[in-house]
């Protein structure tokens, strides 16, 4: 395994990869950016798009690049239709679940997104709760709300 530390305002991304793959992205933290080696041609286009979405920029990230566990499942599908949610729009827990193929998984579909490895390219940031809440999130509210004002989406939690 490979590991790509990527330095923006909001402190460090860690990216994991190996091959053609990424692993894993986390979220920014504040910590001194380590040594990288360096990436693929493939995984350079995700750096860029990491580097546009920080700036409030459209991005384009490939599903096909992020390696996932298991494939098939609901939370696959729920991951799949996370994904496709645009910059700036956001859905509840109950959408992405019927979304996803099963209308009465909310529950589930907060599990997901507690596992998800790639939470800035599988925007979890944009699941809200009813009602518009913020809900959970792993880097925190404040980050949550930061990452969707980043976007321009209009929140107020």
């Amino acid at each position: 395994m490979n590991t790509y530390y990527l330095k923006c305002d909001m402190g460090v991304v860690q990216i994991d990869w190996m091959d053609e793959l990424i692993y894993g992205i986390g979220l920014p933290k504040k910590m001194k950016a380590k040594k990288s080696i360096p990436i693929s041609a493939a995984l350079k286009d995700t750096v860029k798009n990491l580097e546009k979405l920080f700036d409030g920029k459209d991005t384009a990230f490939d599903f096909d690049l992020l390696h996932f566990e298991k494939t098939g499942t609901f939370t696959h599908n729920v991951y799949k239709t996370v994904f496709k949610i645009p910059a700036g729009k956001t859905l509840s827990y109950k959408e992405v679940a019927k979304k996803s193929g099963n209308e009465k998984a909310s529950r589930a579909v907060g599990s997901a997104m507690a596992k998800n490895p790639f939470p800035l390219i599988v925007p979890c940031h944009r699941v809200l709760a009813a009602g518009g809440k913020a809900g959970g999130f792993d880097g925190g509210i404040p980050m949550k709300r930061d990452l969707l004002k980043l976007e321009n989406t209009d929140v107020a939690f």
